[in-house]
């Protein structure tokens, strides 16, 4: 049976997601004072925010 839906790219915003991840952690070990930890803890948020959200809709039944 072939396929009728173009597959999902919630593994590629997965991935990135992770990527972000990384970086914000690793902003937040850096010498670097100011705004940097802000950054770095906004980019944190925002990627598990996204991974959640693209793996609540990456399982969601289609209607």
């Amino acid at each position: 049976m072939t396929r009728t839906h173009p597959p999902r790219p919630h593994r590629l915003v997965l991935i990135a997601a992770a990527v972000v991840l990384v970086i914000g952690i690793v902003l937040l070990f850096t010498p670097w004072d100011g705004l940097i930890p802000v950054l770095a803890w906004v980019l944190i948020v925002a990627s598990i925010a996204l991974g959640a959200i693209t793996l609540f809709f990456s399982r969601a039944p289609r209607s």
